[in-house]
């Protein structure tokens, strides 16, 4: 598999899911840390995001890529990013539950988008200070999955 768009996942969310409408957007979140200078002793953290809809020569262009947050050094976070993932998690929340009209670029109307994380590329450590709110995030969107489903059997 070469990219995302072959992949299970993928096929299933465009076929019966979010993305099978044209104002579904994937978004993939890529935590890194790097030295801004050849010998600074410390590195800088970024959080950035892609849009997996585009075509994969498209998706990291400069103008195409969504900083979230500069996780300053000069060392990396003790535990977690909790910090700065909050605002995050909680716009991603406005828009899973697409109730708000956006411009969209090429057209003279607003449209409802619902977007979606549907994938995290970092290293371990990364994997382990961003971890934390992630989870506590996607259990609270199962659970509400679960309730509608309820509601709507009874």
């Amino acid at each position: 598999m070469a990219d995302i768009h072959q992949g299970k996942l993928w096929k299933e969310l465009s076929k019966d899911g979010f993305l099978s409408n044209k104002n579904g957007l994937a978004l993939m979140l890529n935590v890194d840390w790097f030295r801004p200078h050849k010998h600074s002793p410390g590195s800088v953290g970024v959080i950035y995001m892609v849009v997996l809809n585009l075509p994969r020569q498209d998706r990291y262009k400069v103008e195409n890529v969504i900083v979230v947050g500069i996780l300053p050094g000069p060392g990396k976070p003790k535990l977690t990013a909790n910090s700065f993932l909050k605002p995050l998690v909680e716009d991603l929340q406005i828009l899973w539950k697409a109730n708000q009209w956006f411009s969209v670029c090429g057209s003279l109307f607003k449209s409802r988008i619902q977007a979606a994380l549907i994938c995290v590329a970092c290293d371990i450590p990364a994997a382990r200070k961003i971890g934390g709110l992630w989870v506590i995030w996607l259990t609270k969107v199962v659970l509400d999955a679960e309730k509608s489903s309820l509601k709507t059997q009874v």
